[in-house]
């Protein structure tokens, strides 16, 4: 990649697209539902949407504001899973119009100091995000662990679009990560660390932990 691909930090401050302020907003969604005991990702990327619009401490929701219901192959196990974990969600969620609202609960999760739900203005820059990224190009047609993946990235990668393997990552969405590689949803993929095509820069976010110095080795020029 070449250096100037890398975005000056004055540009990033001053560009309208950079989602740097919703940036940890999907961090702390994804670390919710990865603690999440699931072993579907089809029910955890569901589970990423609904959760999206917790609005009270409640956790009682209106779906039919949020992004859509992603494309699962089997929508209604999905749904099964998730009951088994106390979330009450009608059937009207799969069967009604996409326009419809739909009340869900979900029990309050165990750790105190966990920041769901999001206030009004960040669950809609998270919710515009979260749209935006399972409809970008790359994951057309992908299965629910690659979309997961991907969020997990996109999210993970700095504006320079470099990142680590966050450590919550799933392990199902660790074993599409030639997938990602091939759909060139990641531009290069090496060992822990990644790049996401430079197609995808909208959608990078700001690394949670420390600075990290030579993302890839091989191109010191790409320091955070």
């Amino acid at each position: 990649m070449r250096a100037h691909d890398c975005l000056p930090r004055r540009l990033r401050r001053s560009s309208p697209a950079d989602p740097a302020d919703a940036a940890a907003g999907p961090r702390l969604l994804l670390s919710y539902v990865a603690t999440l005991p699931l072993s579907s990702s089809e029910a955890r990327l569901l589970a990423v949407v609904i959760a999206i619009r917790l609005r009270t401490a409640r956790h009682r929701q209106d779906h039919g504001t949020g992004p859509a219901v992603p494309e699962l192959t089997d929508p209604t196990q999905a749904v099964h899973t998730l009951r088994g974990l106390a979330w009450t969600i009608p059937d009207l969620l799969l069967d009604g119009p996409a326009e419809a609202p739909v009340a869900v609960t979900v029990p309050a999760p165990a750790a105190k100091d966990q920041p769901l739900p999001f206030g009004g203005a960040m669950r809609s820059r998270v919710s515009g995000w979260t749209t935006r990224t399972l409809a970008a190009k790359p994951l057309r047609k992908t299965a629910p662990a690659v979309r997961l993946g991907a969020l997990f990235l996109a999210t993970h990668s700095s504006p320079k679009l470099c990142g680590t393997l966050p450590a919550d990552l799933p392990e199902a969405c660790r074993a599409t990560l030639p997938e990602l590689l091939e759909k060139t949803f990641l531009a290069e993929l090496s060992g822990e660390q990644y790049r996401l095509d430079p197609g995808l820069r909208h959608l990078a976010g700001i690394l949670s932990g420390p600075a990290n110095a030579a993302l890839l080795p091989e191109q010191p020029q790409l320091v955070l």
